[in-house]
C-alpha cells in the first residue's frame, strides 16, 4: 500500500442472533466477491468480546481508488440480486472508519497481514 493508502475498517452491529448466518454470508458470498473486484480484504470475522458485531479490514491504494472500487461493488448488479437484501436484514447498524496509511494503526495493520487478503 503506498503513502496515500488508506485502510478501511466496517464495524457491524448485528441483529440479535445472527451473528452466524452474517459469518456465512460474508465467507461463502460477500468476501469472494470483494475479492473478485480485487477489493483487498485483509480480515473478518466475529469480534471477540461481543456476540453481535461483526468487523471486516480493507485497504486500498488510494481514496479515490476505494471510491472507484466501492461504487463498482455495490453498483453491480450482483450485489443487489445476491447479497444486498441478505444483508440489510441482518444489519442493525454499520459504522465504517477510514484511516490514512500513514496513521500507527494503519501500519501495524498492514505489517500484520501482509498477504494479498
Amino acid at each position: 500500500m503506498s503513502a496515500d493508502g488508506v485502510v478501511e475498517l466496517r464495524v457491524y452491529r448485528l441483529e440479535p442472533g445472527r451473528s452466524a448466518s452474517f459469518d456465512h454470508l460474508m465467507r461463502d458470498g460477500i468476501v469472494p466477491m470483494l475479492r473478485r473486484y480485487r477489493i483487498r480484504v485483509v480480515e473478518f470475522g466475529p469480534c471477540a468480546v461481543h456476540p453481535d458485531h461483526y468487523y471486516l479490514v480493507r485497504t486500498y491504494p488510494s481514496l479515490p481508488a476505494r471510491q472507484e472500487a466501492l461504487a463498482g461493488f455495490y453498483g453491480g448488479e450482483e450485489w443487489s440480486a445476491t447479497f444486498a437484501g441478505p444483508a440489510d436484514e441482518m444489519i442493525a447498524d454499520l459504522t465504517t472508519v477510514v484511516l490514512p496509511a500513514g496513521a500507527p494503526l494503519a501500519r501495524a495493520v498492514s505489517a500484520s497481514f501482509p498477504g494479498d487478503g
